[in-house]
């Protein structure tokens, strides 16, 4: 019998086809008894080494377009832990002490994962994940309990499961499966980043394995979360397929609107002309340093911005100097944590070395072509002249110079917002970064749902940031980004504004177009907003 759950999306697109559950098997405790030394470590290195060589395998399977570069860069996320010397000498050393492999490796990451339980911020909450998994896949391999995907996806190729690790993900995208159902997870973890970057519908239900049953047909869409039980012909897709944009950005009275991609890794650049945005509205340069083992050398960032600008080619990029700092802080530099909380350019403010490094490599990077230059989190006009007269002293020492560079403000704090006259008048562009600026504003985590009560129409609290921003930019160039900059509710408003340039994750730009063309701005009503 036909019927339809309501989850949350985490990845785009709409496929169809047979569920297949899969729960996670619990890794077996050894038995209290006498440990051989002997035999602990040599289950121990041979669980070390299984991970390592299946982690390489994978790794080289997965190597079409862009995917082999998240691939990478996630799975040398996982072999970072493993071959962290620190751990490989403290599991051998509680081994030698009497310990079983099972309670040496447990006790290393229940030490490590200690540290995590008292900072409570969203960047934090996935690298304990990221823990959990490594810890989760390594004592998989010693005890030869891991899930058979070949069985499961002779069940169904619609994956039910309590939770995925990312590296679970690239198995997914490896065998076949069409999409897969979760009960945990969020938008910004790094599966379903991970997710959507290889085109693997995804979506959230709490009670997945609890209501729905392996061999049921199932059509779930990952943008909408919807999941259809037992859907009917008319329901749409029978396999998956990548959605493209159908007719062009316009709305259904004649305003056309520049739609651009945010992106966080060079490669996923391919998606930003397969979805037909005008350009890169924001690369995320700070995944460069989470994905590090150090701090990125001047010579690491030159080769990825030229990464990304031999991907798009002749179209416009606006790179973001990283975002770094509060709930972003790299794994190896945990110790600022201690005594540095800021956020966004007032990371760097603090950390003028690591500027220096980072501006240097980006004017290099964008040597012979225009450099549109994002500066995160600006709350104040101070923050801007600080930059400009950084860079000024720098490009004063390089010899490979951008032909031009235009400088923009990234407005995503309340103060931001009450200073945007005067920040507008140092700057030759804004973007409105809506997630931060929302979660600010409201006292509402960027992962849950606004209330109904605090969206339009009935609060227009949002849409008046947006206008004070736009009167304030007097001509200049201002994007919306982030989920805003694509939901119906928000949409109209924006147009009605003025604003005609949006820039968000580009698998959601189809969605985006067909929203727009039933949009009649001549309609929206602004009144209350002086």
């Amino acid at each position: 019998m036909r019927r339809i759950l309501k989850g949350k999306g985490l990845s785009p697109g709409r496929v169809r086809g047979k569920a297949a559950l899969a729960v996670h098997m619990p890794v077996r405790k050894t038995e209290a008894k006498p440990v051989q030394f002997s035999e602990e470590i040599r289950r121990f290195f041979k669980a070390i080494s299984a991970a390592k060589r299946d982690l390489e395998i994978l790794r080289s399977r997965i190597v079409k377009t862009y995917k082999k570069q998240e691939a990478s860069d996630i799975i040398s996320t996982y072999l970072m832990f493993i071959d962290d010397p620190s751990f490989l000498d403290s599991v051998t050393d509680k081994i030698r002490r009497g310990y079983s492999a099972y309670d040496a490796i447990t006790e290393f990451f229940d030490e490590i994962l200690e540290k995590f339980k008292r900072i409570d911020d969203k960047y934090l909450r996935e690298r304990e994940k990221d823990i959990k998994y490594v810890r989760r896949y390594i004592l998989t391999k010693l005890f030869e309990a891991e899930i058979n995907w070949d069985d499961i996806l002779k069940r169904g190729d619609i994956l039910i499961i309590p939770f995925i690790s990312p590296v679970d993900v690239l198995y997914l995208s490896d065998k076949g499966f069409k999409g897969v159902i979760v009960e945990r997870g969020s938008e910004t973890s790094h599966t379903s980043i991970l997710a959507r970057a290889l085109s693997l519908p995804m979506v959230k239900y709490p009670d997945a394995t609890e209501v729905l049953e392996d061999g049921q047909e199932l059509l779930i869409d990952g943008a909408e979360g919807i999941i259809i039980v037992e859907p009917e012909e008319s329901d749409g897709v029978s396999e998956r397929v990548e959605i493209k944009p159908i007719g062009e950005p316009r709305t259904s009275d004649g305003v056309y609107v520049d739609i651009f991609a945010n992106i966080d890794f060079p490669e996923e650049a391919v998606t930003v002309k397969a979805y037909g945005a005008k350009g890169v509205g924001i690369f995320r340069t700070e995944y460069l340093y989470m994905t590090s083992k150090d701090w990125p050398s001047e010579e690491q960032q030159v080769d990825y911005i030229r990464r990304l600008l031999n991907y798009v080619g002749d179209l416009p990029v606006t790179i973001r100097i990283a975002d770094l700092g509060g709930e972003k802080i790299p794994i190896y530099a945990e110790f600022l944590r201690e005594v540095l909380n800021y956020r966004g350019i007032r990371f760097f403010m603090h950390e003028e070395r690591l500027f220096r490094t980072h501006i240097r490599a980006i004017l290099k990077a964008f040597s012979g072509r225009s450099l549109r230059l994002l500066i995160p989190m600006v709350s104040s006009p101070y923050e801007v002249k600080w930059v400009k007269t950084v860079m000024d002293e720098e490009l004063g020492g390089i010899s490979e110079k951008p032909e031009e560079i235009l400088l923009g403000a990234m407005i995503e704090t309340p103060a931001g917002v009450m200073s945007s006259a005067e920040i507008c008048e140092d700057v030759d562009f804004v973007s409105v970064g809506t997630n931060d600026l929302m979660s600010f504003s409201f006292g509402i985590d960027r992962e849950l749902k606004v209330p109904d009560y605090l969206e339009p129409p009935e609060n227009l609290t949002l849409i008046r940031m947006l206008k004070e921003i736009y009167d304030a930019a007097s001509g200049k160039e201002i994007t919306v980004c982030g989920e805003v900059a694509r939901d119906r509710l928000y949409l109209p408003y924006i147009l009605a504004i003025g604003i005609r340039r949006l820039s968000i994750n580009p698998a959601f730009i189809p969605d985006l177009v067909s929203e727009l063309n039933r949009i009649s701005v001549k309609d929206v009503k602004l009144e209350g907003l002086k």
